[in-house]
């Protein structure tokens, strides 16, 4: 048996090295530089540290191919100034090891005889939540871009029917267009321009990182009327038309669905409480008379 003082010194012991482990994981936080990306979450600045101990392994031994689809990936999702792809890989690696670990520690807690499935289980889930994290992230981007697009290319064909030029045109856009990822990626392509590429190259690369459907019909009408030399107000305008019509029909399609998405909450949940609460009574008439 051990003996009290013991154990009070054992746990006196532990708080203190866990106190520095705290205090040097704060320090590291710290040190890091960061300058020019985006703030961490402050659930992934919980597990940083084991992220970035991960990133040179990942950043070693993962195919130069992988890491070319991984960036692309974290590009379309908006989140290439969050993480790198190595970072990104490690992050999976870590997702893996802590999911594992925090199931098995609960199913044991319960007294759950974890098996080899079990495990691999856990671990497929830790493999494949960060992977669906920066799908939702990503189809979350695209339908922002698709419904801020109308209203940003209306500013375009506005400023320029003022009189202004495409570049002045965007500059207005950005400053007065509504706060989104749009808006950014339209700030972006300001910012290559300004820097000597082609109007053409900005727009293309545009198209490029986001891999959105309107954004490319948007683009080729663009760099088709620059070339052409036809107006460029008219062009933009037939577009801002177009994707309002698209909108408005994608609307009605999601109209059209909700019926038949009610279907199963109605018959999993809604009837069978409303037939409880109507027969509850008539049961409980017929018990006492009987």
């Amino acid at each position: 048996m051990l003996s009290t003082s013991f154990i009070i010194s054992l746990f006196v012991l532990s708080a203190c090295l866990l106190a520095w482990g705290l205090w040097r994981l704060a320090t590291w936080m710290r040190a890091q530089h960061r300058d020019y990306m985006d703030p961490l979450p402050r659930l992934l600045r919980l597990i940083w540290p084991l992220v970035a101990a991960l990133e040179p392994l990942a950043d070693l031994f993962i195919p130069q191919r992988l890491h070319q689809r991984l960036e692309q990936q974290l590009l379309t999702s908006g989140m290439s100034l969050l993480l790198t792809s190595a970072e990104y890989i490690s992050l999976h690696v870590v997702s893996a090891l802590l999911s594992t670990g925090i199931g098995w520690v609960c199913l044991a807690t319960v007294g759950y005889d974890t098996s080899v499935s079990t495990i691999l289980l856990l671990l497929t889930v830790g493999l494949v939540f960060p992977q669906l994290s920066v799908r939702d992230m990503r189809l979350k981007r695209q339908k922002a871009l698709i419904r801020a697009l109308p209203v940003l290319v209306d500013y375009l064909v506005m400023t320029l029917e003022a009189g202004l030029n495409f570049s002045g045109a965007l500059q207005q856009a950005v400053a007065k267009g509504p706060d989104g990822p749009l808006r950014n990626e339209f700030a972006r392509v300001l910012r290559d321009i300004r820097a000597g590429k082609s109007k053409a190259e900005a727009l293309r690369e545009l198209a490029s990182r986001n891999q959105v459907k309107e954004l490319n019909l948007l683009v080729n009408a663009i760099v088709q009327a620059e070339q052409s030399g036809s107006s460029l107000s008219g062009t933009l305008s037939i577009q801002a038309e177009q994707r309002r019509s698209e909108r408005f029909q994608r609307a009605e399609k999601l109209a059209l669905q909700a019926p038949v998405k009610l279907v199963f909450p109605l018959v999993a949940f809604i009837f069978p409480i409303t037939f409880i609460l109507l027969g509850f009574p008539i049961v409980m008439k017929f018990m006492y008379e009987l």
